[in-house]
C-alpha cells in the first residue's frame, strides 16, 4: 500500500536559499552554489506537488557535497550539514505522523471465531497477526534505506517504538484489544443462543404434548357430559308417560 507523503522543505532552509540567491548573483560564491545544489532540486520537486522521500534528501546532500569539493569551506560545510539535518527532521516528523494516522485506521484482520473458549486464539496471537498485517501494508516511504543509513535495528516495528514518541505498539494493542473483545463477546452470545435452543425445544414439545392431552381429556369430558344429558332426558320422558 502506498500513501502520498509530502515533506515540506523547511521555511528556514528555504529562506536561507532565497537570501543566498538574492545577495550572491555571482555563481562563484561557494555558499550559494552549495546551498543551491542541495535545496534547488528539493524546492523544484516540492513546488510541482510531488512527494519528497528520504532518497531525495540523500541525493541532494550528495550533490551539494560534490559542489563543495570544488572550493572547500569549513563554514559552508557546517551550514550545509545544519540544513540537511533540518530536512531530515522534517522528513521524520512528517513520516512518523503519517504512520501514526495509518496505524490508527488500517483495516485489522478479522479475529478467527471458534466454537468454544478453550479452543479460541489468544489476544496475543491475534496481536501478532495484526502486527504482521501492518508490516505488510505499511506505506512505502523508503524507510528501509533510512534504517540502513542510520544503523537501526532490522525490526521496523522496534525501530518505530524506539525512535518516536507516537507509541505505535500501544496504539495497535489498544485497537487489537477492542476488536478482539468485541469479536469474542459476539461469539459467546452466539454460543449461548445455540445452547439455549435445546431446552426450549424440549419444553415446547412437552407443552405441546400436555396441551394435546388436555384437549383430548376435554373432548372426552364433553362426550361423557352429552351421554349423561341424553340419559337424563330419557328418564324424564318415561316418568312423564307414566303420569
Amino acid at each position: 500500500m502506498n500513501l502520498t507523503m509530502t515533506t515540506s522543505v523547511s521555511s528556514s532552509s528555504s529562506s536561507t536559499h532565497n537570501a543566498s540567491q538574492s545577495s550572491n548573483s555571482s555563481s562563484n560564491d561557494p555558499l550559494y552554489n552549495t546551498i543551491h545544489a542541495y535545496l534547488g532540486p528539493l524546492l523544484e520537486k516540492h513546488s510541482s506537488g510531488k512527494a519528497l522521500v528520504y532518497d531525495d534528501l540523500v541525493t541532494a546532500f550528495q550533490a551539494a557535497q560534490k559542489e563543495l569539493q570544488r572550493e572547500p569551506s569549513v563554514y559552508v560545510s557546517k551550514r550545509l550539514l545544519e540544513i540537511h539535518r533540518s530536512q531530515l527532521r522534517a522528513y521524520e516528523e512528517t513520516a512518523f505522523q503519517s504512520l501514526k494516522t495509518f496505524i490508527q485506521s488500517f483495516p485489522l484482520p478479522k479475529p478467527p471465531t471458534t466454537a468454544t473458549a478453550t479452543t479460541r486464539i489468544t489476544e496475543e496471537s491475534y496481536y501478532a497477526t495484526c502486527k504482521e498485517q501492518f508490516l505488510k501494508d505499511k506505506p512505502d516511504w523508503y524507510f528501509q534505506n533510512y534504517l540502513n543509513d542510520h544503523g537501526k535495528d532490522d525490526s521496523f516495528f522496534s525501530f518505530l517504538d524506539e525512535s518516536s514518541s507516537f507509541q505505535y505498539s500501544t496504539i495497535l494493542k489498544q485497537r487489537v484489544h477492542e476488536a478482539y473483545a468485541l469479536e469474542m463477546k459476539t461469539n459467546d452470545n452466539k454460543n449461548a443462543g445455540t445452547n439455549s435452543e435445546k431446552p426450549l425445544g424440549t419444553t415446547t414439545a412437552t407443552t405441546t404434548g400436555t396441551t394435546t392431552t388436555r384437549t383430548a381429556q376435554t373432548k372426552l369430558g364433553n362426550n361423557d357430559s352429552n351421554k349423561v344429558s341424553s340419559t337424563t332426558n330419557k328418564i324424564e320422558c318415561v316418568l312423564d308417560d307414566g303420569n
